[in-house]
């Protein structure tokens, strides 16, 4: 109970100056904050629209991949930067940017993806995160080369075909004793995988000496089990090329019947040519299913000298037209070859890439 007006006078006074106190905090608290967002929100600004672009006005011009994400003032954005570039110098002269402008970084190498990865700061507030992407490196040309005849036997120089890098495409012939091991082997290595599909040939007597095989005599119903059975076996399988097959690729029945079948599997198909009369390619370009023919028979000769002298001359095709298709077989020759000429392709500007890659 208040005793008399003085001390009244004096807890009002104590109340005012409280008030103002109080008010005082928190005008300052509110300033504050008004201060730390307008610095945060110039901060963002700053980094959207003079440290992000910095990249792209790199000596080395850098990429970007897909669209920057912002939510308030955090950024994601991924770039590729140049495949020669000096990375390490890059990233150097791009943190010191940074710190120019108040920002501190952290940056992380993934080997497996190759990527680095910068966490950008500011007043311990992550502000962006950026993956820088090694992009590829520019070649003058590409090839595909198809080793035929996985399925017939498993044993080293098979396992040596697999083992090569870059992978190879492997065609395997169905219905033998090694067809599914083969195709699983190749898929698990990494091979693009393609059903061999034997074919009837001049020579032939359409005998069906094949468990799996198409022949000029058989009806719409026979191919399309053939090609079913073929893709059940094998799994595996983005695409077809034949096996032999000079009689078979040169009868437009036979091609036109063979192409809806593969049109109902999604494959792609490539003529392995064994005869200037083949339709094959046109057959299935008139079904729009991707294709293309051979351009070079490696190991006609069964030499490791005659096949090097003909992948030499997949090169020229491949650096002459841009892109050039091979096929070859499972012989020793061929693979002692392969293990030559595959370390040559940096130095020829060549890139080997799975033939789906080729087709039109």
């Amino acid at each position: 109970m208040i005793k008399n007006q003085d001390d009244q006078a004096l807890l009002i006074v104590f109340i005012t100056f409280l008030a103002l106190a109080m008010g005082a905090l928190l005008l300052r608290y509110l300033w504050l904050d008004v201060t730390r967002q307008g610095e945060k929100a110039q901060a963002g600004y700053i980094l959207e629209h003079k440290i992000i672009p910095a990249l792209n006005a790199r000596p080395y011009r850098y990429q970007q991949k897909g669209k920057l994400i912002r939510s308030g003032d955090y950024i994601r954005g991924a770039f590729v930067f140049p495949y020669d570039a000096p990375i390490s110098q890059e990233l150097l002269s791009y943190r010191r940017y940074l710190e120019i402008h108040g920002f501190s970084v952290s940056s992380y190498y993934d080997s497996d993806l190759d990527k680095y990865q910068l966490r950008i700061q500011r007043d311990n507030i992550e502000m962006a995160v950026l993956d820088l992407y090694r992009g590829r490196k520019q070649v003058a040309g590409q090839i595909a080369i198809i080793i035929d005849d996985f399925g017939y036997r498993y044993d080293e120089t098979i396992l040596g075909f697999l083992n090569l890098k870059p992978a190879l495409t492997v065609s395997v012939i169905p219905g033998h004793q090694f067809s599914q091991t083969s195709a699983r082997a190749g898929w698990e290595k990494g091979c693009e995988v393609l059903i061999h599909m034997p074919m009837e040939a001049i020579q032939d007597q359409g005998d069906g000496r094949e468990l799996y095989y198409i022949s000029i005599r058989d009806n719409h119903r026979q191919i399309m089990e053939t090609v079913e059975k073929a893709t059940r076996e094998n799994p595996y399988a983005v695409g077809m090329n034949n096996h032999t097959g000079s009689r078979a690729t040169a009868h437009e029945k036979t091609m036109k019947i063979l192409a809806r079948a593969i049109q109902k599997h999604n494959l792609f198909f490539v003529d392995s040519y064994t005869s200037a009369q083949s339709i094959a390619e046109i057959t299935m370009r008139h079904y729009n299913i991707p294709t293309a023919r051979r351009d070079v028979f490696l190991d006609n000769e069964r030499t490791v000298e005659a096949t090097l002298e003909k992948l030499e001359e997949l090169a020229k095709i491949a650096l002459e037209n841009g892109s050039a298709i091979a096929i070859g077989h499972c012989h020793a020759s061929t693979l002692k070859a392969l293990k030559i000429f595959l370390p040559r392709l940096e130095s020829y500007n060549l890139a080997l890439v799975p033939v789906a890659k080729l087709l039109k």
